[in-house]
């Protein structure tokens, strides 16, 4: 849609001076990228069909994020070498920063993906990094163009597994389109903007019982990975357990065919 479109377009920006200016000056870099997310472990498994195009182009993935992450980031075979800074108290904080940045500095990789839109946290350790092709978003109220060389407009009307993809078109060029027509061949992308019929329903149901109630949304994780995907006895377990000690009606959402 056009949305879709103005986005591609903003985030090629200046990409390809960068190239130039690299292999004129003869500053070569190692075939690593630089990953970071810090905030939400839901928003680093969507970022599992960008790690997947790095991958697949032989890029080696460091992944920067918070130390309570790293169980999560373990996980993932795609990422090579997880970074972690801790989060006890504000010393620990700034030391781990700094541990890290250095850290980032010394690998000289080719590319720095900051994935984080509402935090300047991540903005001052891409801007330290020492990496000369950062990509991060940019939007009004969120003016980044000073730290980053690449730009990919935040698009809030379609999914974030889109607005990530969108980075690899720096590294992987026009490829990047395979990854996007396979993820929307899972059904990942194609949502319902309209949330009436939702609302509706979640309305209708607390007239019903016109108290508090609990929503399930079991299936949501299946399309992306299955490392969120709980066993149906664990959901059935949980299920009874609310009901036999809160009696909390509970309503359980999904697509037709779940």
């Amino acid at each position: 849609d056009t949305a879709t479109t103005e986005i591609y377009t903003l985030s090629l920006h200046d990409a390809l001076p960068i190239w130039i200016t690299q292999f004129v000056s003869g500053n070569h870099y190692n075939k690593e990228v630089i990953v970071c997310k810090f905030f939400g472990p839901g928003s680093i498994l969507m970022s599992i069909p960008l790690l997947k195009a790095l991958k697949d182009a032989g890029y080696r993935i460091v992944f920067l994020s918070f130390e309570r992450n790293l169980p999560l980031l373990k996980c993932l075979t795609l990422i090579d070498e997880p970074l972690t800074v801790r989060t006890n108290n504000f010393l620990v904080l700034i030391a781990d920063t700094l541990k890290m940045i250095l850290s980032v500095r010394k690998r000289k990789g080719r590319f720095f993906l900051d994935l984080e839109f509402l935090s300047n946290y991540s903005a001052i350790i891409a801007a330290l990094s020492g990496v000369q092709m950062r990509i991060g978003f940019y939007s009004v109220s969120k003016k980044r163009a000073y730290i980053v060389q690449g730009i990919v407009a935040y698009n809030k009307f379609i999914h974030i597994i889109h607005n990530y993809l969108v980075f690899s078109r720096y590294i992987i060029g026009e490829k990047y389109k395979d990854y996007l027509n396979s993820v929307s061949d899972k059904g990942i992308l194609n949502f319902n903007r309209d949330n009436k019929t939702t609302e509706q329903i979640l309305r209708k149901t607390a007239q019903k019982y016109s108290e508090r109630f609990i929503v399930f949304a079991p299936f949501t994780s299946q399309i992306l990975s299955k490392l969120k995907v709980w066993p149906q006895s664990y959901w059935t377990a949980l299920a009874d357990s609310i009901w036999n000690t809160q009696k909390i009606p509970i309503l359980i959402t999904g697509k037709e065919e779940d």
